[in-house]
């Protein structure tokens, strides 16, 4: 699990990618990086998230489905600016 700083700084990497503040949370209090997320093929997987309700889990299931973003190979520890 990742300490409060990298929670913060992964959230705001979601939050810059157009999720809202709940959902930017809600995955980075999971330690969900962005090559992590396509992890989560079902809609009932995010639902097992702590604090993702229906709608953030929706939030986040169309953020998925609509993204053109090429899925690359990324480390957690890249998603962390020096």
């Amino acid at each position: 699990m990742p300490n409060s700083k990298s929670i913060t700084q992964l959230a705001a990497y979601w939050k810059r990618n157009g999720l809202s503040t709940r959902a930017s949370y809600v995955l980075a209090k999971a330690g969900v990086s962005e090559t992590q997320l396509v992890a989560y093929r079902e809609i009932s997987a995010l639902l097992c998230l702590k604090n993702c309700g229906s709608e953030t889990a929706k939030e986040i299931w169309d953020f998925m489905e609509n993204s053109e973003r090429e899925v690359k190979e990324v480390k957690f520890e890249e998603l962390i600016p020096n």
